[in-house]
């Protein structure tokens, strides 16, 4: 073959795909607004930023190699994350002390980012910032805060919102903290959650043909799991979606949701975002005013988004399909048959349900030491526990404002006191403490625990049978004897 043709081949290959750098995602987290455990749910806010400056929040050397998995042949998709906290002034001042949280995190990012030769302090901060906000408009004046604050559209392609209400990402680890950075280390094992979450995301990397499907690779951080869904239709991708809002009104939760910072101006625009110059305690005291809020807010995003023919969605949490997942658009009717009681699955009855919908040949019952026999018991069924309460992995962020579940509690150690409101549930629903799911369980398990009564019928027929005819077979018998004996003399 000629060099010419050898650099054709080569060209031709090389252009199939249209390579991009790595995305940059900033990551707001709405955190505490009083240091005061005793206020509300704050203990319970407080736990929950401390768990995500542990595991949520990564250096920035640890997000850019796409690494090789000795398991899995794929690279990771790079990422560039930045994170801001956005919070009240006393909690600014708290985390910011010398013995702060974001202090030592900043520390751990200056040790990482010096291990490379670059210069570290303002490269640190920058990458975990601090905003102040008032105590007002819920946390609407967090993201409020940060567009007037920061040029978004500049420096970043997606901005990924969180609140303290969540606590996560349950990851088995999620990132390479200092201990670990002359040990073998697979990243990608690393950010597995649970079976029923997603392992790969939408590369960013388009292919050649314009139809052609992305294609699906592993992430190097959980962030991409929502903002990797995010398309020129895909404009809002959260961790679920309530249909209703006192009538059919499907909007993603506002909770947890991911955008383009290109669909900033529209939010802007259209009024979904903006200065409701109210405290929480006028919200709580004005329902007229809450109701407003909450219209042009969480409801009102979608909405916008919804009525210009855009999709909105969710990463993995869907109700009708649990790891897998759904896309809405101003067309569908999904969910229209539910109502304000039912349609919102952070309580108990919503993720119990979740789980009857995941795919069945997932044994997350089954922990080391379990039984494997083929001999199988009933409590080692997928109809066993439908209603469980899925593992915290699963979800990746649980939102415990609502309740928090026993292998969640177990694991953060909620005081008792901080749990205002909010009732710790047992996985298993023939714990719960709720009457229906007690009753429902039992009431499937005394079924399924009852000789079926066909067989029943079947024996009781045929002990009859043989009792009224035991004459008749005792003379057979009988005859059935004296001939083998005549046989056995014949043959003497």
């Amino acid at each position: 073959m000629s060099s010419m043709g050898r650099d054709s081949k080569t060209e031709r290959k090389s252009t199939s795909v249209r390579p991009r750098s790595p995305q940059k995602t900033l990551v707001i987290y709405s955190g505490p607004t009083s240091t005061d455990r005793t206020r509300d749910k704050n203990g319970m806010y407080i736990d929950n930023m401390n768990y995500f400056l542990k595991h949520g929040v990564s250096c920035p050397d640890e997000q850019l190699r796409p690494h090789a998995s000795t398991q899995t042949p794929e690279r990771a998709e790079p990422v560039n994350v930045s994170y801001v906290f956005v919070v009240t002034q006393d909690v600014a001042d708290y985390y910011t002390a010398p013995d702060g949280l974001v202090t030592k995190k900043r520390r751990e990012c200056q040790h990482a980012i010096e291990a490379q030769g670059r210069s570290s302090t303002s490269e640190a901060e920058e990458h975990i910032k601090v905003l102040v906000r008032r105590d007002r408009c819920y946390d609407m004046e967090s993201m409020r805060v940060v567009l007037d604050q920061m040029d978004v559209q500049r420096n970043y392609d997606n901005l990924l919102f969180i609140n303290c209400g969540l606590v996560g990402p349950k990851c088995k680890l999620c990132g390479i903290y200092p201990f670990m950075r002359d040990q073998q280390f697979d990243p990608i094992t690393c950010l597995q959650v649970g079976p029923g979450s997603p392992t790969h995301i939408p590369s960013s990397t388009k292919p050649r043909k314009n139809n052609a499907s992305p294609k699906m690779v592993p992430y190097s951080h959980w962030s991409q799991i929502y903002t990797s869904r995010l398309s020129d239709s895909l404009r809002i991708v959260g961790h679920s979606i309530n249909t209703h809002f006192h009538t059919y009104f499907p909007h993603v939760q506002s909770f947890l949701y991911a955008i383009r910072t290109e669909t900033v101006p529209l939010l802007l625009s259209s009024g979904a975002i903006y200065d409701c110059g109210l405290t929480q305690e006028e919200l709580s005291s004005d329902p007229a005013r809450r109701f407003e809020l909450i219209q042009r807010y969480e409801v009102g995003m979608s909405t916008q988004l919804l009525n210009r023919g855009f999709q909105i969605g969710t990463a993995f949490v869907n109700r009708w399909g649990m790891g897998t997942p759904l896309v809405l658009d101003k067309n569908s009717t999904r969910g229209m048959e539910l109502d304000d009681t039912i349609c919102d699955i952070w309580y108990e009855d919503g993720v119990r349900n979740l789980t009857k919908t995941m795919d069945k040949s997932l044994k997350w019952w089954r922990r080391k030491g379990g039984t494997n026999s083929t001999v199988r018991r009933k409590e080692d069924s997928f109809d066993y526990h439908q209603w469980d309460i899925l593992p915290w992995d699963h979800f990746l962020f649980f939102k415990v404002s609502r309740l928090v579940p026993e292998d969640i509690q177990a694991i953060m150690q909620y005081n008792h006191l901080d749990l205002v409101d909010v009732a710790v549930v047992p996985n298993d629903p023939r714990k719960s403490p709720s009457e229906f799911w007690r009753r429902k369980t039992r009431e499937f398990d005394e079924e399924h625990s009852r000789i079926p009564i066909q067989n029943v019928m079947i024996a009781v027929i045929l002990f009859l049978v043989g009792f009224s005819k035991r004459k008749q077979i005792e003379v057979r018998l009988r005859v059935l004897r004296k001939q083998t004996m005549m046989r056995n003399d014949r043959e003497d």
